[in-house]
C-alpha cells in the first residue's frame, strides 16, 4: 500500500506540497508541515486502495497460502500468534480466547463425567480421560505464550492481568486432572465393586454436580470476558454448595443403617465423589477471584474455600 501510494503520488509532488502548505496555515512551521504531509498521504492512499481491498486480499492469500498440517484441531492452538507478542494488550486478549477453548474442554469433561462415573462403561470413562489430553496440550501452549508475553514492557495493570490469566490456566488444568484421575478412578471402583447408586443418592449427587457445573461455566466466562459481576456470582455460590454438601451425610447415614455392608461401599463412593466435586468448585472459585484481582477490583475473600470445606 505504501509503495503503491508513493508511486502514485510522485508525479503529483508539486500539487501535494501545495496542498500541505494550504492546510498548515503557516509557511515556517516545519513540524506542522511534516505532520500534515503524513496525514494527507495516508488519507490519499486509503481512499485509493479501499475499493480494491478485496482484490489485494485475494492476492495476498495466493502469495502466502495457509499451511495445512495434520494436527488434532481440538488440542492445537488457534489464536496464539507469535507476531502479536509485540502488543501486550492484543497478546493477552489472544491468550484469553485460547483459554476459552481450554475451558470448553474442561466444561465438557464435567458435563460427561457424572454420567460416566455413575452408569458408564470402560469406554465412557476412557472418553473423559482422553479429553484431558487435549486440555494438557492446550494448557502448555497457553502458559508458554504467556511466559513470552511476560518479557514485554508491561504496565502494572497488564502485569496483574497476565498473572490472573496464568492462575486461570493453572486452575483449569488442575480441574481437568481431578476428573482424569480421581473421578474417573471412582468410576472404575464402582464397576469393580459392583456398587449401585440408588435414586436418592443420584438425586443428591446430581444437584451438587449441577451447581458446580454452573459455577465452572460462569468462572470461565468471567475470566475470558473480564466480567466482574459474573465472577462475584461464582464466589457467592459457595454457601449454596455448602448447604447441599452439609445436608448429604445425614441422609446417607440413614440409608447406610438400612442397607448394611453393601451400603458402606456405596457411602464411601458417594462421599469421595462429593469431595472431588467440591474441589472442582474450589478451583472454579479461585478462577473467579483471580479474575477480580486481574481487574484490580477488591473482593471479599475471607480465605479461599478449601477443598475440605
Amino acid at each position: 500500500f505504501k509503495l503503491g501510494g508513493v508511486r502514485l503520488a510522485l508525479p503529483f509532488l508539486d500539487t501535494f506540497i501545495s496542498a500541505v502548505k494550504a492546510v498548515s496555515f503557516s509557511a515556517t512551521d516545519t513540524a506542522r508541515h511534516i505532520a500534515n504531509s503524513h496525514l494527507l498521504f495516508n488519507v490519499f492512499i486509503a481512499l485509493f486502495w479501499l475499493p480494491l481491498i478485496g482484490y489485494v486480499a485475494r492476492l495476498l492469500i495466493w502469495l502466502v497460502p495457509e499451511q495445512r498440517t495434520r494436527v488434532d484441531a481440538s488440542s492445537s492452538s488457534q489464536y496464539l500468534d507469535q507476531l502479536l507478542l509485540n502488543s501486550p494488550t492484543i497478546a493477552m486478549a489472544t491468550a484469553r480466547r485460547e483459554l476459552r477453548r481450554v475451558g470448553q474442554h474442561v466444561s465438557t469433561m464435567l458435563d460427561d463425567v457424572l454420567l460416566a462415573v455413575l452408569h458408564g462403561d470402560q469406554a465412557d470413562l476412557q472418553k473423559v480421560r482422553r479429553r484431558d489430553e487435549a486440555v494438557d496440550r492446550l494448557y502448555k501452549q497457553v502458559v508458554s505464550y504467556l511466559g513470552k508475553a511476560s518479557k514485554m514492557q508491561l504496565t502494572e495493570g497488564e502485569t496483574r492481568e497476565l498473572l490472573s490469566l496464568v492462575h486461570t490456566a493453572n486452575a483449569l488444568e488442575t480441574i481437568g486432572d481431578l476428573m482424569e484421575t480421581n473421578i474417573v478412578e471412582l468410576g472404575y471402583k464402582r464397576r469393580k465393586q459392583k456398587i449401585v447408586i440408588d435414586p436418592r443418592g443420584i438425586k443428591v449427587l446430581s444437584a451438587i454436580h449441577k451447581q458446580v457445573n454452573k459455577a465452572l461455566d460462569d468462572s470461565i466466562s468471567a475470566a475470558t470476558t473480564l466480567d466482574a459481576k459474573l465472577a462475584r456470582s461464582v464466589i457467592a455460590r459457595k454457601e449454596t454448595i455448602r448447604q447441599l454438601v452439609v445436608s448429604t451425610p445425614q441422609a446417607a447415614a440413614t440409608r447406610l443403617a438400612t442397607t448394611g455392608d453393601p451400603g458402606i461401599a456405596r457411602y464411601t463412593f458417594e462421599q469421595d465423589l462429593m469431595d472431588n466435586l467440591q474441589r472442582i468448585y474450589y478451583h472454579a472459585r479461585k478462577v473467579a477471584q483471580h479474575t477480580l484481582t486481574g481487574l484490580g477490583q477488591p473482593h471479599k475473600n475471607g480465605g479461599l474455600i478449601s477443598p475440605a470445606e
